[in-house]
Parts: C-alpha cells; sequence; structure tokens
C-alpha cells in the first residue's frame, strides 16, 4: 500500500504545495495528494508523505521551503510558509512559486529544449531559461500576476502553464499563452492572485507562430 502511495504521488504533491495546500503547523491538517484522480488525505506527520518526499528530491534540486504572500482581494493576505522541499524542475516540467526568479540550463534538442536543470548562477546564457512569477501593482488593482518566460535559443519557444490558485486543489491549464521569439521574452497576465505555475511540454515552433501571437 505504501509503494502505491508513493509511486501514485510523485507528480501531485508539487504542485499541491505550491497552491498552499500543505500547513506549517506540525499538526497541521491532512495534506491532500492526487492518486489516480482521487485525493487522499495523509497526515503532515505520517512517514508515507516524508519518505514520499525525500524520494522526490533525491535526484533533483530541491527548495528548501515554500514561503507565499500574495493580496486577496476583499479578503486576508494569502499566506504560505510551508516546510516541505519541493522541485525546481522534474522531468522537463518546471514549478514556479509566486514571487520566484529562477533559471534553468536545457539542452537545445531537435524539437525543443531537453534536459532541464535548476541553476542558482547563470554561467551559460546562451541555453539558460529564465522564469519569473510576480503580483504586480499594474495590474488588476495590484491583486494580478504576470509570468516572463525567457528563451535563449534561435528558435520560438512554446509551452504550457498551468495555474495553481490560493486554497484551490489542483491546477488548471491557462490558455493564451504565447511562444517566447527567438532570443526574446514572453509574458503572461492574471487578473487574480496565483500561488505558482507549472510550465511544461517545451517544443521549438516556427518564428511565425510566436510573430501572430504577439499583441
Amino acid at each position: 500500500m505504501a509503494k502505491r502511495l508513493l509511486q501514485g504521488a510523485l507528480a501531485g504533491l508539487a504542485l499541491l504545495a505550491l497552491a498552499g495546500c500543505v500547513d506549517k503547523k506540525p499538526d497541521g491538517p491532512p495534506v491532500p495528494v492526487q492518486i489516480n484522480g482521487a485525493t487522499v488525505y495523509l497526515s503532515p506527520r505520517s512517514p508515507i508523505l516524508h519518505y514520499y518526499q525525500y524520494a522526490l528530491c533525491r535526484n533533483t534540486v530541491c527548495r528548501e521551503a515554500g514561503s507565499v504572500h500574495l493580496r486577496i482581494p476583499n479578503r486576508p493576505d494569502f499566506v504560505n510558509d510551508s516546510p516541505l522541499r519541493t522541485p525546481y524542475v522534474q522531468k522537463d516540467e518546471i514549478f514556479l512559486m509566486a514571487g520566484e526568479t529562477l533559471s534553468f540550463e536545457a539542452d537545445e534538442g531537435a524539437n525543443g529544449p531537453t534536459g532541464l536543470r535548476y541553476v542558482d548562477k547563470i554561467a551559460h546564457p546562451e541555453k539558460t531559461l529564465t522564469v519569473s512569477l510576480e503580483q504586480r501593482s499594474d495590474i488588476a488593482g495590484g491583486y494580478g500576476m504576470r509570468l516572463t518566460v525567457s528563451n535563449p535559443f534561435g528558435r520560438a519557444l512554446k509551452f504550457k502553464v498551468t495555474e495553481g490558485r490560493p486554497g484551490v486543489e489542483g491546477a488548471e491549464f491557462s490558455v493564451g499563452v504565447c511562444p517566447a521569439p527567438p532570443h526574446g521574452d514572453t509574458r503572461k497576465s492574471w487578473p487574480y492572485p496565483l500561488v505558482g505555475n507549472a510550465i511544461l511540454n517545451f517544443s521549438f515552433v516556427p518564428t511565425e507562430e510566436a510573430e501572430a501571437c504577439a499583441p
């Protein structure tokens, strides 16, 4: 049973933690983990949960903790200080929290970047993607968000983005995300707060596709 829980949970906890589903208190509420489309609740003190986190971070770099502070319309600020470590990238999927600016080296494959790996310093700008998510004072009265993706490659870069909203389980794919032009940036804005994004399914596309999408 424990092995099945670990296998089913590996794709879910990172973004659930980004969405603020993990309480910082040791006696906090159970942690919801998605397993084969169903939600299983594990105690924050569960050995399964802690071993799962060890397995998640064993072969990739993880942030030491998750800290998010967001302004929420007509409600108290959303604050999450999770002690759980979560990966920056896993299987070429980037996990980005509000307030972060992250960089990732990647190899230029035939169809898209491969081997995404987190770097804390940019040593090879010609193959380093940079992503950031910030709550901005100039979007939706100070509650909105902006994602920026910088493309270091000489081909337009397409990708998908999921959005994690405060207090909401799971994540939805966002629409209207334009490819990043060659050696350029693309931006996506939301009129509501986001705890984090998953950025995935990177592929190279014709430059015309990025040009046609740009505002």
